[in-house]
């Protein structure tokens, strides 16, 4: 398994985030280039010099995950999803027809899973990067989120509710549409709302709405 270079964190002392992709060599020295590969615990870096051949430096490098990221769907659903695989299949899809690449998931809680224990623990960005919305599950769930929810995959601006069924501090409410598998008007779905500024408890608990409703999704 290669790895790709992703962004230097301090160049003096060469320590890189790298992302999975093909294989990169980033000049770290005159005449001096690297390749990354991924080794359990750590990255082994071969260093290749022109002049003085190569020497290769286990575990120099140390692996650090790219934040995860988050969009709004531009396609609005009832609130038969499918249940939460439906759900997860409906982001996958919009984020493979953006392009965006990445495994995704559904913001969505049902009464037997809190939507926070679906996602990693990790930071997370808006999907264009240009935002941080959280630093980890504990700063996404504790009542705030430090920029808006409002791009969809195409990093176009998003003004929407979403479908949630789950609290600011990212657990079920009692409201998800029998598990996001009905479209009835008899039955509700709570609610968040995807727009710029709103960055309170409402991001993901605005209020309810009908299972028969059309919402997009986080």
């Amino acid at each position: 398994q290669t790895w790709s270079y992703w962004s230097p964190l301090n160049p003096t002392t060469n320590n890189f985030a790298i992302k999975e992709g093909s294989p990169y060599y980033v000049r770290v020295n005159l005449a001096v280039s690297v390749t990354l590969d991924f080794g359990r615990g750590g990255v082994d870096v071969k260093v290749t010099n022109p002049d003085k051949g190569s020497d290769t430096l286990p575990n120099s490098f140390t692996y650090l995950k790219p934040p995860g990221r988050v969009f709004v769907t531009s396609s609005a659903y009832t609130g038969d999803l499918g249940g939460l695989i439906g759900a997860d299949d409906k982001c996958q899809t919009a984020a493979n027809a953006a392009g965006v690449g990445g495994t995704w998931k559904a913001w969505l809680s049902t009464s037997t899973v809190n939507a926070k224990i679906r996602i990693t623990d990790q930071k997370y960005e808006l999907v264009d990067r240009t935002k941080i919305v959280a630093n980890n599950i504990a700063d996404l769930t504790d009542g705030t989120i430090q920029s808006a929810i409002n791009k969809n995959p195409l990093a176009r601006s998003a003004l929407a509710n979403t479908w949630t069924g789950t609290t600011a501090s990212g657990t079920k409410t009692p409201n998800t549409c029998s598990g996001w598998t009905s479209s009835s008007s008899s039955l509700s779905g709570t609610i968040g709302f995807a727009k710029d500024g709103v960055t309170d408890y409402r991001w993901t608990s605005y209020g309810g709405s009908a299972c028969s409703s059309g919402f997009m999704l986080y």
